[in-house]
């Protein structure tokens, strides 16, 4: 399921929440989807921050080593 279809997923059961009552497996449903809708979140920010590069006015590499050795263990 990609990002686009858990979110409007997520949405729909939101706009049903306000009319009503979710139901015991509508709920479920939804934190099950917001579950996924997390880890692919922080999935991708990880992917983010370790394809980062910092430069500081001179040129210099200046990333974090804790980026760094990350990034070198995910190779």
């Amino acid at each position: 399921m990609s990002m686009s279809e858990i979110i409007a997923n997520i949405n729909e059961l939101a706009a049903i929440k306000k009319s009503r009552e979710l139901t015991k497996e509508e709920n479920i449903f939804r934190e099950a989807l917001k579950r996924v809708y997390i880890s692919n979140f922080r999935a991708g920010l990880e992917q983010q921050i370790l394809n980062t590069k910092v430069v500081n006015k001179k040129g210099e590499d200046i990333t974090p080593e804790k980026i760094k050795e990350v990034r070198n263990e995910h190779k």
